[in-house]
């Protein structure tokens, strides 16, 4: 790789200057892109959909929970495979929904997994971060230990398989509204 060319402040200030005339009108242009987004007509879909959740059926308009905005974000989880690595990623980024909440947005994961298999890797995640908090805890006090990220992906992994099988869905064929 070249380096640039070295140049004496005048022409360095020029350059920059040209420079962020472009950034500029890079910005603007993705600016007036995004509001012809938002002007991007609308089309009515069926609200009958239902889903499966922790505590029982809900319905679409239900996962707004009183809110007027939904974020809903689906987890790619299939039914006869393993979690989204970059799902996961994601996931462990979401902060307090207070945030959301307080902004009048309800925040929803779905995923076509069954509720028992999201349960359990749930679990199994969960027991991961206690193992995680005490880790961190023995580094701390220099305990010498070291977590394989490859072996406890098999441990999962093995104990996602060690699940039933799915059941066979009837009904609507897609239990969630996927955006992409």
């Amino acid at each position: 790789m070249s380096l640039p060319q070295i140049v004496d402040e005048q022409q360095w200030r020029e350059s920059n200057a040209a420079l962020i005339e472009k950034e500029k009108a890079a910005t603007r242009a993705g600016d007036a892109l995004a509001a012809e987004r938002r002007r991007q007509p609308m089309m009515a879909f069926d609200t009958g959909f239902q889903f499966d959740g922790p505590s029982g059926r809900v319905s679409f308009l239900d996962l707004f929970d009183g809110r007027p905005q939904l974020v809903l974000y689906h987890f790619w989880f299939p039914e006869d495979g393993e979690p989204c690595g970059g799902c996961s990623m994601f996931t462990d980024q979401v902060t307090h929904l207070a945030h959301l909440h307080a902004r009048g947005v309800s925040f929803t994961l779905v995923s076509r997994a069954p509720q028992e298999r999201i349960a359990a890797y749930e679990k199994m995640v969960a027991a991961l971060y206690e193992k995680g908090k005490a880790l961190n805890a023995g580094s701390l006090f220099e305990v010498d230990e070291v977590i394989d990220p490859a072996e406890t992906r098999r441990w999962i992994v093995a104990g996602l398989r060690s699940l039933p099988p799915s059941p066979v869905r009837e009904g609507k064929r897609r239990p969630c509204v996927d955006g992409w």
